[in-house]
């Protein structure tokens, strides 16, 4: 919710003030435009239009993100008594699957390139993969990964992975398990500019 009320104002603002200023030019959105980049459905309406929407184009990788956190948040909740390190095997898995996915797709079914990697079933890889990176470093230890796998500062202390797609929402759905939800949230959440994850919108 915390991430939503983030976006969704800033996002809002853009579609609407985007789709007025050009309603009367080559480039308006359209009805569907707009209603598909408001429910993060764009990237599979433009996918299944075989069609771009130039103007909301861009927002096809926030698609990906919020499926990708909805998924997690589905995790969460389903290995909300789990380990540490059971929820970071599941969501690693899911990560590979999702690589496994394009790979089936793209290099043995010969599918079109743009169809393949615009889907959140096989763009979310990454998103997975590094959160469930965030998990391993916790379980293990920053100095104990960095050592391990030879990434050094990338890994230590999570200062870059923080900063990344799904890092933050790791680290906080970790320090929820820590410190029990009423300090957690007596805690506002925890470093709020941390906790955004999309470049376009920490700049807002």
């Amino acid at each position: 919710m915390k991430r939503s009320s983030r976006v969704y104002p800033t996002l809002l603002v853009f579609v609407a003030v985007t789709s007025i200023a050009l309603s009367q030019t080559p480039l308006n959105p359209g009805i569907i435009g707009v209603l598909s980049a408001l429910t993060f459905t764009l990237n599979y309406v433009i996918i299944e239009s075989r069609s771009f929407i130039s103007v909301f184009d861009h927002i096809w990788s926030l698609c990906v993100e919020e499926h990708s956190y909805l998924l997690l948040g589905v995790v969460a909740l389903v290995l909300r008594h789990a380990a540490m390190r059971s929820a970071g095997i599941v969501i690693f898995v899911l990560g590979l699957a999702a690589i496994a996915n394009g790979i089936v797709q793209y290099d043995i079914l010969d599918r079109d390139r743009f169809t393949v990697f615009w889907s959140t079933d096989v763009a979310a890889a990454s998103i997975m993969i590094s959160a469930a990176a965030v998990f391993y470093c916790s379980c293990e230890g920053p100095d104990v990964a960095a050592s391990r796998f030879g990434l050094g500062n990338l890994v230590r202390g999570h200062q870059l992975l923080s900063d990344r797609t799904a890092g933050s929402l790791a680290i906080e759905w970790m320090d929820w398990k820590r410190q029990g939800p009423k300090r957690y949230y007596g805690n506002g959440l925890i470093q709020p500019r941390n906790n955004s994850h999309t470049a376009y919108l920490d700049a807002v």
